[in-house]
């Protein structure tokens, strides 16, 4: 050790102003900046001086700051420091003990100085520090060995002992019977407490108590008694009897327990037949006992799946929710037992109700409607109206009209000539001719290759008409298209649409 003095664990016990395993760091003072107003420390051995600018004086140049000055306005110095201005517009803070920094918002931690010996842990606190020492070992920085604190304790040949340091002393455990005392085990008088009832006699033994019980008790404590808890009823008194008691009642009970009231049986309402000094009513339906006190039938509830119990006189009546039957309530309805579905349905019985599936071409709740093709096709154009005869469907045109779905409008092919052996049609409003294969044309008089679908003289335009009608969503057409033009190449067209 540098700067202190070896200890008996081998550890170094420095002199103030150093710190280290070896004692050889010196405590840096000036560390805390404790010179004020610009001060400069000049640190010696455990101890500093301050060397002062020339308006300021004192050993930390402290000296009373210009009443005018007011950069410490703010309070800028934290954990209680005291602020002190230096001119106008500086400052110098004051730290209590145990903070450091311009601010004084630094802690200082004192462990960083101090070493906690046999392995203990140094617990930073302000301006201070303690030591968390490990089992064995006390003293400010653990440097004291508490050794085996069971020496020369044998617990009176009753226990073991143990060496509890957390209050530095022996302790036994001791067996039973025994109580810990002053490290050692001290016999314990079991029967001190009174722990037998009833006025029963404890012994002490070696292991605990034992209680010797009254005649009417028993229990480990004597705590069981024939008349705990009382059995008699409406008043009755209990007397112990050995091992059983015995009622004694008033005089209108009688029974083992004072449980029936002696009542005379015009009280009941009812016919009776006497039978010594007790009265004994013969009960109409729906009554028994003694006295012939109502049965309630519901009180076992025999209603099943929620349904409702109505005690009658002679027994009781289940009102069943919907969907079940039954005395009890106790069966599910089913509604398909009357076949109510028609034209080769499919019954299915549901909880309180029934669904029906139908065959095709028929609905309703018990398929008795027929499929109405014309309300889902509705094929017929131009006002036309839809007929449904034997699953077929025909439409009735308007006048003027013509064609299988009224497309045809017939006054606008009146003007159009498509010859003899072609017929009028009309695509979007227009009116076109549905030509004979190999013929085409206004009239259908040309004769035309059959290698082509269509043929285009020179200065023909085709239009956006399309002579059919398509129900589906998407189509292509392709086709071979032949004209008069020598500028105009022979071609194959494809037109596709999208909906």
């Amino acid at each position: 050790c540098m700067n202190g003095t070896c200890s008996d664990s081998f550890e170094c016990e420095c002199i103030d102003g150093f710190f280290g395993p070896l004692c050889d760091k010196e405590l840096d003072l000036c560390a805390s900046n404790p010179c004020f107003y610009g001060g400069t420390c000049i640190p010696s051995f455990n101890n500093y001086t301050c060397e002062c600018p020339s308006v300021y004086s004192g050993e930390q140049c402290e000296g009373e700051p210009n009443e005018s000055a007011t950069p410490c306005a703010a309070n800028p110095c934290d954990n209680g420091g005291t602020c002190h201005p230096i001119g106008a517009s500086s400052f110098q803070c004051e730290c209590l003990p145990g903070y450091t920094s311009a601010n004084c918002s630094v802690d200082i931690n004192e462990c960083d100085h101090y070493t906690c010996f046999n392995g203990g842990v140094c617990v930073d606190g302000i301006n201070s520090y303690s030591c968390d020492c490990l089992t064995g070992y006390t003293g400010a920085r653990c440097e004291t060995s508490q050794g085996d604190l069971c020496d020369g304790v044998n617990c009176n040949d009753k226990g073991d002992c143990f060496s509890n340091y957390i209050i530095s002393a022996a302790y036994c455990a001791c067996d039973i019977g025994y109580a810990s005392e002053n490290a050692s085990c001290v016999e314990v008088d079991d029967c001190q407490s009174n722990p037998c009832e009833n006025n029963g006699i404890c012994t002490d033994d070696a292991d605990g108590y034992s209680c010797a019980c009254l005649a009417g008790y028993s229990g480990s404590l004597c705590q069981h008694s024939a008349c705990s808890p009382d059995p008699c009823l409406n008043n009755g008194s209990c007397l112990v009897n050995g091992n059983e008691y015995e009622c004694n009642c008033t005089s209108d009970f009688d029974g083992t327990n004072c449980e029936l009231e002696i009542l005379p049986c015009d009280v009941c309402n009812y016919t009776y037949t006497k039978s010594g000094c007790i009265d004994l009513c013969e009960c109409k339906p729906g009554y028994t006992g003694n006295n012939c006190t109502e049965i309630d039938y519901c009180a076992f509830e025999p209603c099943y799946h929620g349904a409702e119990c109505l005690t009658l006189s002679d027994g009781y009546l289940c009102n069943c929710t919907d969907g079940y039957e039954g005395e009890n309530c106790e069966s599910a309805i089913s509604f398909c037992d009357s076949n109510p579905c028609e034209n080769g349905g499919t019954c299915y019985s549901l909880h309180d109700d029934y669904f029906c599936e139908c065959m095709s071409g028929f609905i309703g709740k018990n398929c008795t409607g027929g499929l109405q093709l014309c309300d889902l096709l509705n094929p017929c154009l131009n006002g036309g109206t839809c007929i449904t005869t034997d699953g077929e469907v025909t439409c009735a045109c308007l006048a003027g009209y013509s064609g299988e779905k009224c497309e045809i409008d017939d006054a606008a092919c009146q003007s159009f000539d498509c010859g003899t052996s072609g017929s009028c049609v009309l695509a979007q409003g227009m009116p076109v001719c549905d030509c004979p294969l190999g013929f085409s044309g206004k009239g259908c008089t040309k004769e035309t290759s059959k290698d082509f679908d269509i043929h285009l003289s020179e200065g023909a335009v085709i239009q956006s008409v399309v002579p059919f009608g398509a129900n589906c969503s998407t189509w292509t057409l392709g086709f071979w298209i032949q004209t008069s033009s020598s500028s105009i190449s022979d071609s194959f067209i494809i037109l596709s649409q999208l909906r």
